[in-house]
């Protein structure tokens, strides 16, 4: 069949499938340029396989396009110039991570969660351990920090097996598993709001006190009980959507008098849907008992309130990080007291937030504590 060999080649050269890096194995000069050995460089095949200087007609396939040249021109919204392959994810400013189902029914299934309640106690133990010695010591806590330690070690030994701490950990373990960044947000978000709404943080500390009494440990079936707590977390990610969802269109479809095309990546902005005035009362004012005796839900059903996406499209971790949010809260208003530093008050408190990869505080959350004596 050489015909269809002619056909793959023509395909490989005029739709170059990559670029290909490769690194200098000596110096050079280019264009009045030093290159250095060992320098990485790309080496633009799409643009040598269309050289005119090297092919014939270099952007024509031999064979007419008959579906291509009958196609409708689309009206398309205005957008940055694209790149050869690429296309504009380079302007999207970071990459964008998908998890694979086959990864969520293995990791991530009800039964796996609670088979690692272990690890949440061993871990949230550590956490309270480490609060009383800064309370000891008269010191601020940096709940920012302790929020991504405690995510990033509860990620590690569910995933992986152990802990593993450093620098450089965390940062891998936020490209691999982007949840624990949007569990660790929810809860700085949860405890700021709490901070600043000391009447709330009072009702919660009443309800989780009394659902525990005076047991020397929380135990997980108790949050099942704490229905204020579960407000708290539910109106955290309503107010403080963590992340902006990418979604694929699964056909074409008209916006506003453009044009969308099918498999178009599109950004559904949460944080916008979920404070909508059209669709919440005082959308802008954290209250947390708008989500008492209601059905609404943060498990992709109502499209107002879509913090962890909808559909059959929804984050897979939903139930991992929504135990984990709800313990670590559960024992940081049953084991201490909190207020701000320097006897700052809570409404004066900087809610300014900031989006990197997720929508978190602007500047961290420190915190005094007072330790709360219980009997064992």
């Amino acid at each position: 069949m050489e015909y269809l060999k002619c056909i793959v080649k023509e395909t490989l050269r005029l739709h170059a499938p990559i670029l290909i890096g490769q690194a200098t194995a000596m110096s050079a000069k280019l264009r009045g340029y030093d290159i250095p050995p060992k320098t990485l460089v790309l080496i633009n095949s799409w643009a040598i396989q269309r050289d005119p200087k090297l092919w014939d007609k270099p952007e024509e396939f031999p064979q007419i396009d008959l579906q291509a040249t009958t196609r409708k021109k689309l009206n398309l919204p205005p957008s940055p110039p694209k790149l050869p392959i690429i296309g504009n994810v380079h302007q999207l400013g970071a990459a964008l991570h998908r998890v694979f189902q086959a990864l969520s029914e293995k990791l991530l299934s009800q039964r796996r969660v609670q088979a690692f309640q272990f690890v949440r106690e061993e871990e949230v133990a550590n956490m309270v351990g480490k609060i009383r010695l800064s309370g000891v010591n008269r010191a601020a806590v940096d709940l920012t920090e302790m929020f991504s330690v405690i995510s990033n070690n509860i990620i590690s030994a569910t995933t992986l097996g152990r802990v593993y701490e450093g620098e450089g950990f965390v940062l891998v373990s936020q490209d691999m598993f982007i949840g624990g960044d949007n569990t660790a947000t929810t809860m700085e978000w949860a405890m700021a709001e709490l901070v600043k709404n000391p009447s709330m943080m009072k009702k919660a500390q009443e309800e989780v006190r009394r659902v525990v009494g005076e047991k020397s440990k929380i135990d997980e079936t108790h949050i099942n009980q704490m229905e204020y707590l579960k407000c708290i977390v539910k109106e955290s990610l309503r107010l403080h959507a963590p992340a902006m969802i990418p979604r694929a269109t699964t056909t074409g479809t008209k916006l506003e008098g453009y044009d969308i095309p099918a498999k178009t990546i599109v950004i559904i902005n949460s944080w916008a849907i979920q404070r909508d005035p059209k669709s919440w009362d005082r959308p802008e004012e954290f209250i947390p008992e708008r989500f008492a005796n209601v059905s609404v839900d943060f498990h992709g059903q109502h499209n107002q309130f879509i913090p962890f996406g909808g559909g059959r499209r929804g984050c897979p971790g939903i139930g991992f990080a929504a135990i984990e949010v709800e313990y670590v809260l559960a024992n940081l208003l049953y084991w201490f007291d909190w207020k701000l530093p320097d006897c700052g008050r809570g409404e004066d408190l900087d809610m300014s937030d900031v989006y990197k990869l997720v929508i978190r505080k602007k500047f961290p959350l420190h915190l005094v504590t007072v330790p709360v004596m219980r009997s064992s």
